[in-house]
């Protein structure tokens, strides 16, 4: 029997292992046959059975494939490995391989894209901001930027996190895979009123947070302070993500709405806020009683995972599909909360706005998975949420399958629970942000029609 010896090409994805693992599969049987690579050739043209957001492996005596992908596009437009990190260039800061240039000089950013965007940025447009801080309307200044050597939220990165002391916070430049995000990190109440303005010049804008009072300032009240939802360090995010190629890639993140709230009118809310952007630990499901309120609540939140599963062959047979998700926290003190897998469908496939908190954009009907109860939540690894055949029809062969993670006891049956005090019950766990070895992943079993050497001669590891 064919086993695979050549290491590059073994199967090592701990979520690949766990789908083998299921379906009662040696996995050292399965081989990587292609590794991440541009879906378009230089003609612009569509190839089935690669992508820079997956990998696909095969069984090495059947017809049985999988493909494992993710939100982080792992190689850019012109099928360079991304490569993660920050480099000197003189008195300037520049980022290596990925999917945009970038410059920092002081506290000055320049991003240049290196393809044509579905938001309709051109190859070559850029943008420069250079971002001031005010706290009661005073600017608040800072020291000269640092380069860390290991990144603060996640350890498999290093050199990739350029950070400025504000005292009142700590502002971060971060790069991941196809992404630079910017975070403003408050360790405690800056007590006050907090507003950033980014000043931008240039062809296009940051995607700022729920913050946003246009497309270049946020305003962070002084209430914002006392009781954040994630508690501290606090986290104020704005960002950059673009797409590998000019067509709608997916987008993961959270929305949610409170504020001392009834539950009918939390629950059947037409908006609230969102964010897409955060790359620390965050509630994915959660609820939060309202603080000597009787019948109030403070927070309902519902999850979107969407992925890029276009690359699926046309012929494909999807047998069976696993959505995991890194989870590193719960809290529940009377209440019983439940997590799974349902219909998601955004306004839009690469951004989350706060229309999207309406439960009308979710497929509460038909639950995709068996729902993980509390006790079963792993904080130290990857969750499981096996699709049912529901969940299977709802992978794209041609574009992005839109999944929501939701809380099945409550928000799902609209049955409001009944805290004591202020209670928040929920599950915590990492959007693609964190980066590498925490993204969620979506690993999809299938066959083809025709024998794979025949289907895919011209394919080999990229």
């Amino acid at each position: 029997m064919p086993i695979v010896i050549d290491p590059n090409k073994q199967v090592t994805d701990p979520t690949l292992l766990s789908a083998l693992a299921k379906q009662g599969i040696d996995y050292r049987y399965v081989e990587l046959y292609q590794d991440y690579a541009p879906a378009y050739d230089i003609q612009d043209r569509r190839i089935k059975g690669r992508s820079p957001y997956a990998k696909f492996y095969r069984h090495t005596e059947t017809n049985k494939q999988w493909m494992v992908v993710s939100q982080l596009p792992m190689v850019n437009a012109d099928g360079v490995k991304v490569e993660v990190g920050w480099q000197k260039s003189g008195a300037n800061y520049v980022s290596k391989v990925n999917q945009f240039q970038a410059q920092v000089s002081g506290k000055t950013t320049t991003i240049t894209v290196i393809n044509d965007q579905p938001t309709g940025q051109k190859k070559g447009d850029n943008l420069t901001y250079t971002p001031h801080l005010y706290l009661d309307g005073v600017e608040v200044f800072c020291g000269k930027e640092t380069l860390l050597a290991v990144d603060p939220v996640n350890s498999n990165y290093q050199n990739n996190v350029l950070e400025w002391d504000y005292g009142i916070c700590k502002r971060r430049l971060r790069l991941i895979e196809g992404k630079i995000l910017g975070t403003w990190v408050f360790a405690q109440n800056p007590n006050g009123e907090v507003r950033i303005h980014y000043d931008q010049a240039g062809d296009f804008r940051l995607h700022l947070g729920h913050f946003a009072v246009s497309d270049s300032e946020e305003l962070i009240p002084a209430s914002a302070f006392e009781k954040p939802l994630d508690g501290y360090p606090f986290v104020i995010s704005d960002s950059f993500y673009p797409d590998a190629h000019p067509e709608s890639t997916s987008v993961d993140g959270r929305v949610y709405g409170g504020t001392g709230q009834t539950w009918d009118t939390l629950h059947h809310a037409t908006s609230g806020a969102a964010a897409d952007s955060e790359s620390t630990a965050v509630w994915m499901v959660y609820c939060e009683g309202a603080k000597g309120t009787p019948n109030t609540y403070s927070y309902s939140l519902r999850t979107y995972l969407l992925f890029d599963t276009s690359s699926l062959p046309d012929s494909a047979i999807i047998s069976a599909a696993i959505l995991s998700i890194y989870g590193t926290s719960k809290t529940t003190v009377s209440e019983a909360p439940t997590i799974n897998i349902y219909a998601g469908t955004p306004f839009a496939n690469t951004s989350l706005t706060a229309n999207d908190y309406n439960i009308t954009n979710f497929g509460t009907g038909t639950a995709f998975a068996t729902a993980i109860t509390y006790a079963n939540w792993s904080i130290t690894g990857y969750n499981d949420f096996t699709l049912n055949a529901s969940g299977i029809a709802a992978i794209s062969l041609i574009s992005v399958s839109k999944f929501a993670a939701l809380d099945a006891a409550y928000d799902v049956t609209d049955s409001p629970p009944t805290p004591t005090a202020t209670e928040g019950w929920g599950f915590q766990g990492y959007f693609s942000e964190k980066g590498n070895g925490y993204k969620p992943k979506l690993v999809v079993t299938y066959t083809v029609d025709q024998p794979f050497r025949n289907v895919y001669p011209h394919i080999l590891a990229h």
